[in-house]
């Protein structure tokens, strides 16, 4: 909220409180501070962004596993993360590969959903991607083209379009700190797979 208080108000108020035996700054620096600060320049404050969440309560009719794809089960091998035309240039995490064929083996019913903040323009090389590295890709859920939301945004409504009361998510794995944070406000199980404060 911003409370635009002019300079004398300000002196006003702090004289108030030096008179009463409470803490106060000489005039001069409320001076400076408006000179400084003048209130003509000030932009208008806007609310901190916020998710409204409805956390699942309800189970599906198929299991499933959702995992994000870049900083999860691919990683940037130089290049930008927004230049989507050298996707098919990113390493497999190994680890996290094999973590996946674990469950595969071990729960075969259960569906494996990709969940992504890239962008549909890249779908045909990241699905070439994940098959060639050896991914087992029941659905594929991407970005729209020209959508450039904040990924935690994008993966909540693509989760309420495609995944929620269809699916029991029974773990997700990703490591968008933010993103991560929006999972488990949904009551799913994430495991982050690396920091991810950015």
């Amino acid at each position: 909220m911003d409370f635009p208080v002019p300079p004398d108000e300000c002196k006003r108020r702090n004289e108030l409180r030096r008179a009463n035996g409470g803490r106060y700054v000489p005039e001069k620096v409320i001076d400076r501070m408006a000179k400084r600060y003048p209130l003509r320049d000030w932009k208008p404050v806007t609310p901190k962004f916020r998710l409204d969440i409805e956390p699942v309560t309800g189970i599906g009719s198929e299991n499933a596993y959702i995992w994000d794809i870049d900083g999860t089960v691919a990683h940037m091998t130089g290049r930008s993360p927004y230049d989507y035309s050298r996707v098919g240039e990113d390493a497999e995490d190994v680890y996290v590969r094999a973590l996946h064929w674990g469950i595969c083996d071990g729960i075969p019913d259960a569906k494996h959903l990709f969940v992504s903040g890239r962008n549909e323009e890249c779908r045909d090389v990241t699905q070439h991607w994940l098959a060639a590295m050896g991914f087992r890709v029941d659905a594929l859920l991407m970005r729209k083209a020209g959508d450039t939301r904040d990924d935690a945004v994008v993966k909540l409504e693509i989760f309420n379009e495609h995944i929620r009361d269809r699916y029991t998510v029974l773990g997700v794995f990703d490591d968008r700190d933010r993103v991560v944070s929006m999972w488990r406000r949904l009551n799913l199980k994430c495991f982050q797979v690396q920091p991810g404060d950015f």
